[in-house]
């Protein structure tokens, strides 16, 4: 993935991917020590300076990792109209709630046809 951003950006930026590599050459603390990253610092008058980084994370695995419980919320189905309206038992026409019989246009346009 680092390839390929460098690649990204030597590309935008008309250069070449060795270049945009050392221009972006970071180092960043973390708590198992020093990893090596790709930084961009874009100063700003009166603000905070932007700062994206990438890398510079520790991939060792956690001995004792904390377990968060999460309430997941319930799955609505919503359903479709064409269901709704087959569910209802009620025909659209006449309001009937007997005898009812669903037809698809295409069928009701060939049956008026003939």
């Amino acid at each position: 993935m680092e390839t390929s951003l460098l690649k990204t950006l030597a590309s935008k930026n008309h250069t070449s991917v060795m270049k945009e590599s050392t221009r972006l050459k970071a180092t960043e603390k973390t708590p198992e020590g020093p990893r090596k990253s790709l930084r961009l610092t874009i100063k700003r008058d009166g603000k905070r300076p932007l700062v994206a980084i990438f890398g510079g994370l520790s991939l060792r695995r956690r001995q004792h990792p904390v377990i968060k419980e999460q309430i997941l919320t319930p799955y609505v189905r919503m359903r479709s109209e064409i269901v709704e309206r087959l569910l209802n038992d009620t025909c659209e026409v006449c309001e009937a709630k007997e005898k009812v019989q669903m037809r698809s246009r295409k069928q009701n346009q060939t049956l008026t046809d003939f």
